[in-house]
């Protein structure tokens, strides 16, 4: 008593165990039904199925030819095919710090979550949730554990929801973004009383059929699926053969239960009720305060009321409040068309019905006006004397009256000219997909040219891609949510040790085994924008093929690009060489590698080195090689390989051949250096001729001044004997004075 005193709740329905919790319940969602029909919800749903599915026209008179021509399915199939061409491409980012051991963990989540989208077809449930979404303007999914699938181990799967089966409370978001701010979400669907006892055996021993709730959804798309013909044979007989069943076997149908139903709700609720844990703490009663009621019968049963189903209880707290959807919905959704005043959104039907009508009205009356023209009226003049019976399309005679009368007789002249009517269906399709944004590959053919080139494809493409920009962001972000609720769900459930997963590493397909405690790593799954778009594969392979004779990528990466099949296996082949497999064939027939590498080796010769070989007696015969290999088995030292003495001789005259060209190049070497030393001592000497030849200039330079010096003295000398001898005689003297040349003096400097 006193830990109830304690507890404290804040939640929208009223606790567990509570008499009122499954009334609360249907009351919310006839709030949340009341208004999806005063905003024209539930309306808009029937009319977009029914141009869906080609029932454009309502009251339709038999007289006249109500033609349709269903742009819009064209326009939608084309939207689908495009966003949906491709599987998309994952990637996966470490959150916060993790250790070196976790780094691998990171990748193994990632080929988790491709395995995942691969084993289980989720690439149609993604179809399937684009054509939602394209036809009522918004898409939503479901992601759980189910614990029935794979044989009872359980796997994540992903429901569509149908936007006539599902709510949320307060009923005005403005955007199926905020899905996780509303306080109670609610998918409601009619289920067969005996499933409901199935699963829920001690609830459901109480639950009774309200077929009257589920026929007021007013949801008739299956009949107009299925459109009854009552005029169709085939349709009366099959009823005839149904009665004659059921008389036979003289039996209520339905009164096990089986085809009797039952509306249940799955509310999720935002629950803060808090409990106490210890002294003066308190802690969240459900994991991110998500909370789980599931009632039928207007809330009478209750069928199971547990916390966030998302969540593992056994799972330790501090690692489940890391997985993505400890605090989060696992519904989320997005619009084909964004409407920032209603989260229910529109698809592009509402904003192509009209053009859609028109060009219906237009091809209709086109048709009613050939099909007068065709079926010509007979003018009969009442006194021709001619029955209006005897027209007919059997060849006869007519008798006119006269033949005055007989002139009368002709075709009523109708105009037919259809020129504006076909001037105006071109009209009306050129505005209805210049609206739709859908564009004919037809524009890229080039004149006289029935082959588009893979540029023009690709540009298409890219066009396609560029007008389709928020659908892409949309649907990518769906994949996105989905990826990360199937990674939580396999944190939390992934208990079974017999799980495993399959990748392609290499080209080579790899299994390796999976719990939730490998992936328990702090992560964030994303979604490449746009991976899921139509990539040109004839752009990919001329790409690759022109990169391979540039030898900018190799063999393997060629062979990928272009798809091969058993791409693996042949490379390997071909690094094997031509005989590579053969040799893998007599070894596993267990012919002795002796013998195999003997004829592998034959094998990759070409004739000239064979024909060589054999003339050098290079190859021993076969009898002389199976004689080495039978003495060989029977423990006597066989005589030499000759193959290996081929290989020897060639080694050695190699290592000969290597010697004879090292000591050439020693020779060479000491040549160069003879050289180097003779221009060494011929620079020298050249040297020391100068050093002479200055010394001889300096020599000479000496003599001459020498010479000068001996001469002046000389001369002095003379000219002091001269005038010793001229003193006593004066007449001499004058003759001396008029300047008479000296006699006998001359140099005994020699000329060189």
């Amino acid at each position: 008593m006193d830990d109830k005193k304690k507890t404290t709740t804040h939640s929208l329905i009223p606790p567990e165990g509570d008499k009122n919790a499954g009334p609360a319940i249907f009351m919310l969602l006839e709030k949340v039904i009341k208004d999806k029909e005063d905003i024209g919800l539930h309306a808009k749903i029937k009319r977009n199925h029914e141009l869906r599915m080609g029932e454009h026209w309502r009251n339709q008179d038999k007289k006249v030819p109500f033609v349709v021509a269903n742009l819009i399915f064209n326009h939608m199939q084309k939207n689908c095919n495009l966003l949906t061409d491709n599987n998309p491409v994952f990637n996966v980012a470490k959150v916060g710090e993790i250790s070196s051991e976790q780094e691998e963990n990171i990748e193994l989540i990632q080929r988790t979550a491709e395995h995942w989208w691969n084993e289980q077809e989720q690439q149609a449930v993604f179809e399937d949730t684009v054509l939602n979404g394209e036809e009522y303007g918004i898409a939503i999914e479901h992601t759980k554990f189910n614990r029935e699938l794979e044989w009872g181990i359980g796997e994540v799967e992903t429901l569509n929801i149908d936007p006539l089966y599902f709510g949320f409370y307060p009923t005005k978001l403005k955007s199926p973004r905020d899905l996780n701010t509303a306080e109670a979400l609610f998918y409601y669907y009619p289920m067969s009383v005996r499933e409901i006892k199935r699963r829920w055996p001690k609830a459901g021993k109480d639950v009774k059929p309200d077929e009257e709730i589920s026929k007021n959804l007013d949801d008739d798309r299956r009949e107009i699926s299925q459109k009854k013909d009552s005029e169709s044979k085939f349709f009366g007989a099959l009823i005839t053969v149904a009665d004659s069943i059921k008389q036979m076997l003289s039996f209520k149908f339905g009164d096990d239960g089986g085809e009797e139903e039952t509306l249940v709700c799955d509310c999720w609720c935002k629950d803060y009720t808090m409990v106490p844990e210890g002294k003066d703490k308190e802690r969240p009663k459900y994991p991110g305060f998500i909370r789980r009621i599931i009632a039928c019968n207007g809330g009478k049963v209750v069928l199971a009321d547990d916390p966030n189903p998302s969540i593992n209880p056994n799972l330790d707290f501090e690692k489940a409040r890391n997985c993505y959807l400890f605090d989060k919905y696992p519904f989320y959704a997005r619009n084909s068309v964004r409407d920032t005043s209603n989260a229910w959104g529109f698809s592009d039907m509402e904003q192509l019905e009209r053009l859609n009508m028109e060009f219906n009205k237009c091809l209709s009356q086109l048709v009613l006006t050939k099909d007068r023209k065709a079926r010509a009226k007979i003018i009969n003049p009442m006194t021709s004397g001619v029955e209006n019976s005897e027209f007919t399309n059997i060849a006869g005679v007519i008798r006119p009256s006269n033949t005055i009368e007989a002139a009368g007789i002709r075709y009523l002249t109708f105009d037919g000219d259809t020129r504006d009517f076909t001037e105006s269906l071109n009209l009306f399709k050129e505005i209805f997909y210049t609206i739709a944004g859908t564009f004919e590959l037809e524009n890229a053919q080039a004149p006289g040219k029935s082959v588009i080139a893979y540029k023009a494809i690709a540009a298409l493409i890219e066009q396609a891609s560029t007008m389709r920009k928020g659908k892409i962001r949309a649907y990518s972000a769906m994949i996105r949510e989905r990826g990360r609720c199937y990674i939580s769900l396999a944190q939390n459930w992934y208990t079974d040790t017999d799980r495993w997963i399959t990748y392609q590493k290499d080209g080579v397909s790899e299994t390796q085994p999976i719990t939730n405690i490998d992936l328990l790593v702090p992560a964030k799954l994303t979604v490449v924008t746009g991976s899921t778009m139509p990539v040109s594969k004839v752009q990919q392979r001329e790409e690759a093929i022109a990169l391979y004779r540039q030898n900018a990528i190799d063999l393997e990466k060629l062979h990928e690009t272009l798809d091969t099949s058993g791409r693996a296996a042949m490379l390997k082949r071909m690094k094997q060489g031509p005989f590579g497999s053969q040799g893998e064939r007599l070894a596993e027939l267990q012919v002795p590698p002796q013998l195999v590498e003997y004829i592998s080796t034959i094998g990759l010769l070409d004739d000239k080195t064979f024909k060589k070989g054999m003339d050098k007696g290079d190859f021993p015969p076969f009898p002389q090689v199976m004689q080495e290999m039978q003495q060989e088995m029977e423990g006597k030292e066989p005589p030499p390989d000759p193959m290996q003495e081929v290989e020897m001789r060639e080694k050695e005259a190699k290592i000969m051949e290597s010697e004879a060209k090292v000591a050439k190049t020693e020779a060479e070497l000491e040549k160069a250096q003879a050289e180097s030393k003779k221009i060494d001592v011929e620079i020298d000497l050249i040297r020391e001729k100068i050093e002479t030849e200055k010394i001889d200039r300096l020599v000479k330079l000496e003599g001459v001044e020498f010479d000068k010096d001996k001469l002046k003295i000389e001369r002095a000398k003379v000219v002091g004997d001269m005038a010793s001898s001229l003193e006593p005689d004066k007449g001499k003297q004058s003759e001396a004075k008029m300047g008479h040349t000296e006699k006998g003096l001359k140099s005994n400097n020699e000329n060189k």
